[in-house]
């Protein structure tokens, strides 16, 4: 008997033939009772146990796009990594900041190159080619990873990147430092000997891990990072590789 049947029959009207006995009316009551209070008791565990099994399925669906989220990172992993230390000293001497005739400041030095950095990584010769095709394609300079249109320092100008027996080379044309006050301050500090940093942004788009022996023999793990999808090129403080310099400023 369902509750919906349950409750049509105490709803129907009785009709007693012969003397009614109160007690045995009475059993009757306590009795429908009793049944209402089961297949109450029973509906109430078939909701809790459908609940259990939805909240299961969620937890189990949140896993899974956990697992996903951290396969897709690993297929390939956004990456930010410094190089080229940024300095106007060469030979003791600083350089002088000098616009072209053109009216603006040209910054030029290495982006990236080939050696190991600090952080145990090494750019393939792919990975350089990819980097200078994306700067030739045309690509703004920011400040310290920040993408707003507010943090851009100037363009790369294309046709400028190149490799060469050093590394990756580039040259960008600062914005008005009377206009952006990033740039004054940012040409401000280079004048000043502050050593700055040349930091790039992307994807990873492969990379493998190498073992080698390091400059006294003793064994080391690179990772090489075989390409890259470069999205963006900043100035930063801390450089992770620092033998690249800027060859000038005009």
């Amino acid at each position: 008997m369902t509750v919906k049947d349950l409750v049509k029959q105490l709803d129907r009207p009785k009709i007693v033939k012969g003397p009614a006995d109160p007690n045995i009316r009475m059993n009757g009551f306590l009795e429908a009772s009793r049944i209402y209070a089961e297949k109450f008791v029973e509906l109430d565990k078939g909701y809790h146990d459908l609940l259990e099994a939805k909240n299961a399925q969620l937890a189990q669906v949140t896993e899974l796009t956990k697992e996903l989220d951290v396969a897709i990172s690993n297929l390939h992993p956004s990456f930010r990594k410094s190089f080229a230390e940024v300095t106007l000293q060469k030979d003791g001497q600083y350089f002088s900041l000098v616009k072209a005739e053109d009216g603006f400041t040209y910054l030029g030095g290495y982006v990236s190159d080939a050696g190991l950095d600090r952080d145990g990584d090494r750019m393939s010769t792919r990975a350089l080619e990819s980097m200078k095709t994306a700067i030739n394609g045309g690509m703004a300079l920011f400040m310290n990873h920040d993408h707003g249109p507010l943090d851009t320092l100037g363009a790369f100008v294309p046709g400028s990147a190149r490799i060469d027996g050093k590394g990756l080379y580039a040259e960008a044309r600062l914005e008005d430092p009377e206009s952006n006050p990033n740039v004054k301050s940012l040409l401000s500090k280079l004048e000043a000997g502050v050593p700055l940093g040349l930091s790039v942004g992307g994807d990873m788009a492969g990379s493998k891990t190498v073992k080698e022996a390091d400059e006294e023999g003793n064994p080391r793990t690179v990772r090489e990072i075989s390409d890259v999808k470069l999205y963006e090129v900043s100035v930063v403080g801390l450089p992770s590789n620092p033998r690249a310099r800027i060859t000038g400023v005009r």
